[in-house]
């Protein structure tokens, strides 16, 4: 059984590098920051009875539960890759889109709309893919610790981005005039998800642990 300092070996520490990656984007590409508040984000865009902004909370995570049973049967037929950088493209166009409805006050069905395209590419990749990965980047002898460490750390993500979240509103309120300006920042944050993907996810459809875990030496 391997110990901590070990993470921060060559190779392994590169792979803990792409964990802790995962649990930042896991969070800070928008829904996990904008989930707690959907009634509140409802009900500034004009939604103006409690009941109905908690109903459309509700078939909000509706979508979500629906998107994530999908992804468990495109995660191995299409790659890992491959599904978390068209998840990143689509989350970053979403935001971009939701930025601008809540900036101009748009009110009505589109703000529903929009608000539950962002469960589908959470769903799909942004959400579950780094709880799978994580377990699978590293060797046996290491796994239990590094998975402690990279969860513990996409839980600090998670209680940051959920404090964060509306400062970003308020930020943006008072220098745009609109709460657009936090979905942009997550737009952002999807397009160097999406490099992340590009540049440096490792692809491990149809690799054995031990060929995952033997790779990083190489690093």
């Amino acid at each position: 059984v391997g110990g901590l300092k070990e993470l921060f070996q060559p190779g392994l520490r590169y792979a803990l590098f792409i964990g802790l990656c995962l649990a930042f984007f896991n969070n800070w590409t928008g829904w996990s920051a904008m989930g707690g508040y959907i009634p509140m984000l409802f009900e500034m865009a004009g939604v103006q009875q409690r009941h109905v902004a908690i109903l459309q909370f509700s078939l909000t995570y509706l979508a979500m539960a629906l998107m994530t049973v999908a992804s468990m049967g495109l995660i191995d037929r299409v790659g890992r890759r491959p599904l978390w950088m068209a998840a990143s493209i689509l989350m970053a166009i979403i935001t971009a889109v939701t930025g601008t409805v809540f900036h101009f006050q748009v009110h009505g069905p589109l703000v529903l709309l929009v608000i539950v395209l962002c469960t589908v590419p959470h769903g799909l990749a942004l959400g579950g893919l780094p709880w799978l990965m994580m377990s699978e980047l590293f060797p046996t002898r290491i796994r239990a610790q590094a998975v402690a460490v990279t969860t513990t750390f996409l839980w600090i993500v998670i209680y940051t981005c959920a404090q964060l979240f509306p400062m970003l509103i308020g930020w943006s309120q008072r220098h745009i005039g609109s709460p657009a300006g936090a979905f942009w920042i997550f737009t952002l944050v999807c397009f160097c998800s999406t490099l992340f993907g590009w540049r440096m996810l490792p692809e491990t459809k149809g690799r054995t642990l031990e060929e995952i875990a033997g790779s990083w030496r190489k690093r």
